[in-house]
Parts: structure tokens; C-alpha cells; sequence
């Protein structure tokens, strides 16, 4: 419920907040309390580029300064201007838990990058004998590299509709851990996107050096074997 701060005097409204002041003054009543040196209203203001947001710190710097040669405000200058996303920051209500969720996700996205380097090489190496007799029959190396990778890319897609599937079970886990409201915490078409583009372009790194190196391989040598 909104109501026009003019009836803060008339209705005699108190602050349920902090209004805590730059010094210890005792206030009986309303009136004083008014004319005291408590802080107790807390507002936003609309600055449209970073030259009015330089003019608006002059002014509150200069504000101070007058005020202090009044005798008002004996600690030293010390005027911050932020914005929502700083105030809430410098007020520790987001915590960092989310950025340090990040890079650990990255970090485990790099462990299993290297596992499925290692397990494409086992795999693209054991068909050998395959590739050989495809080179011999008259498929050039870049063929047979575009096949490893779209096999890769399929492989990459498939695990990132899976991640996805895990995802919503796992937020599904936090909103009833946390009693989110519904859409707090949610799956957007953005992420989603971007989950599935993240899965196939790092499988695809994954797969360069494997399908590279099957393609190195020498078909006569290896037919020879046979």
C-alpha cells in the first residue's frame, strides 16, 4: 500500500526500519524525533547517464560539506552512490553461493571434457581397421573427419537433453529444499538454448584431437595387419 509521505507528520508514522543516527540524541516525542538526526528514509533516484550520476555525488558532496561547517556530520566524507544490484551486494543480501556454483560447473565441464577426449580416442582407435578399409575404398581424411565429428555432435546433443532432464529434477530439489515460489526458480528458453549449444560445442572440441588422430593413421599399414 502506497500513501503520500505528506501524512508521515499528520498520521505521525514511524519508521519500522533502522533509523539510526550520527549521534546519540534522546527523543520523547514524535516532533523531536522528526528534527533529530535519525536516519530513517531511504530513497532511489533516476539518473540517466553516468554524467548525471557524476552531478548527483557533487551535490551530495557538497551538501555534506555545508552541513559539516554547520557542525552537522562529524565523521569524514564518505558519499556512495549504487546502484540496485551494488546495493544489494554491499548489503550481502545475494550471497555468492550462485557464482561459486558456476565455476565449479565449469570446472566438472572441463574434467569430463578430458574423460571424453580419452574415451573418444579409445573409441575412434578401435575402429581402425573400419576407417582403414574406408580410406582404401576411396574416402579421403576430410570425410572421415566430418563423420567423427557429427558422431561426436549426435553424442554431444544426446548428453545435453539428458544434463537438461537432470536440471529440472535438481531445481525442482531446491524449490522444495528453499520453498521457492513458483518461477523463482525456473528454466528459461535462453538457458535452455544455451545448455544444449554448450553441450555440442564442447563435444565437439572434445572429439578434434580423437578424430584427428584416427585420421593420421596409415590405411596400408593397418590393412596389412589384417
Amino acid at each position: 500500500m502506497f500513501i503520500p509521505y505528506s501524512l508521515t507528520r499528520v498520521l505521525e508514522l514511524n519508521s519500522i526500519g533502522s533509523d539510526w543516527g550520527w549521534k546519540s540524541e534522546e527523543t520523547t516525542t514524535f516532533e523531536q524525533w522528526l528534527n533529530s538526526e535519525a536516519v530513517w528514509v531511504q530513497y532511489f533516484v533516476d539518473l540517466d547517464n553516468a554524467r548525471d550520476r557524476d552531478a548527483y555525488v557533487a551535490h551530495l558532496n557538497a551538501y555534506v560539506t555545508e552541513q559539516k561547517e554547520l557542525g552537522r556530520f562529524e565523521r569524514p566524507l564518505n558519499n556512495n552512490l549504487y546502484d540496485v544490484m551494488e546495493w544489494m551486494e554491499y548489503h550481502e543480501v545475494v550471497e555468492d553461493d550462485s557464482k561459486v556454483l558456476v565455476g565449479l560447473s565449469f570446472l566438472f565441464l572441463v574434467v569430463c571434457l578430458l574423460s571424453t577426449i580419452a574415451l573418444m580416442l579409445t573409441k575412434f582407435v578401435g575402429k581402425k581397421s573400419e576407417t582403414s578399409l574406408r580410406r582404401a575404398l576411396g574416402a579421403s581424411r576430410s570425410i572421415v573427419f566430418k563423420q567423427q565429428i557429427v558422431e561426436v555432435a549426435v553424442i554431444g546433443f544426446s548428453g545435453g537433453l539428458i544434463g537438461l532432464l537432470l536440471s529440472l529434477f535438481g531445481l525442482q530439489g531446491i524449490q522444495y529444499l528453499y520453498g521457492s515460489q513458483d518461477g523463482v526458480v525456473h528454466l528459461d528458453w535462453v538457458m535452455t538454448f544455451a545448455a544444449i549449444g554448450i553441450a555440442i560445442v564442447s563435444s565437439m572440441l572434445a572429439g578434434l584431437y580423437p578424430a584427428w588422430r584416427v585420421c593420421r593413421i596409415p590405411p596400408a599399414t593397418q590393412l596389412k595387419t589384417q
